[in-house]
């Protein structure tokens, strides 16, 4: 299955790509928030610690996973075209 993506869209990807690439600490500390947000919500579930502890580890490794999973490609032999934009997922085996 295919998504195609508006050409705003596709340059907004691309600006995040860009942002990520060319500022690292940036997006370390941003991928820092996102676990600390994944760790918030699954303590406000109010489920007992060492539930909650696995539960968020999971979660943690499933969204480390999908993200992980994806593969954005685009046109290698010139400049980048919005409409050459392609982002697929990843056969890990467990499909």
């Amino acid at each position: 299955m295919y998504v195609v993506l508006s050409v705003a869209h596709a340059e907004r990807c691309f600006e995040q790509i860009d942002s990520s690439l060319l500022d690292f600490p940036l997006s370390l500390s941003r991928a820092a928030a996102l676990d600390t947000k994944i760790v918030s919500d699954t303590q406000k579930l109010g489920l007992p610690t060492p539930v909650a502890a696995n539960l968020t580890n999971l979660v943690i490794m499933s969204v480390r996973q999908t993200i992980g999973s994806l593969e954005i490609t685009t046109n290698r032999t010139g400049p980048v075209r919005l409409d050459d934009l392609r982002v697929f997922m990843k056969d890990i085996g467990n499909s």
